[in-house]
């Protein structure tokens, strides 16, 4: 068997990038809703919508991908899209949950809970629930909230 040479990986690599580039271009028409980080947790606690919003930590990989004008000119052309404007009124129209009420979002049966509840810091906790949820890819399955399947 021959051996890659490294201007043939160096242009695969362009290529995976290329199509990357094309796969999240298509989200963003597909779930415009992703251009528009929200504060998931604070707003749901541990029992989110799957799929209805991104937030800052889902919004990190686009931001590695496109430049902050790229983002910004999605963001103008996608921003009165029907399903962007439904899901930011309905986002802003609940209430923001205290750090008691999130806590009181979860469930022993919710696996790793048990250990976090020795976890007194809202923020170490919090970020054991957001482990959980990307194990279980819970903010990665995109849902049309506007289909009869919801």
């Amino acid at each position: 068997m021959g051996q890659v040479g490294v201007d043939t990986l160096k242009h695969r690599f362009a290529r995976a990038y290329d199509m990357l580039r094309i796969g999240l271009e298509q989200l963003f028409h597909l779930y415009p809703q992703c251009l528009c980080p929200v504060d998931v947790i604070r707003e749901f606690g541990s029992n989110p919508r799957p799929g209805m919003y991104f937030d800052k930590y889902n919004f990190v990989p686009l931001s590695a991908v496109f430049d902050q004008e790229t983002i910004s000119t999605y963001q103008g052309r996608l921003q009165g899209h029907d399903l962007v404007k439904t899901a930011m009124r309905f986002y802003g129209s609940r209430p923001e949950l205290s750090e008691q009420q999130i806590q009181e979002t979860r469930t022993d049966d919710e696996g790793v809970v048990s250990k976090v509840e020795k976890l007194n810091d809202f923020t170490a906790s919090w970020f054991c629930m957001k482990a959980q949820m990307r194990a279980t890819s819970m903010p990665l399955t995109y849902v049309d909230p506007l289909s009869p399947h919801c």
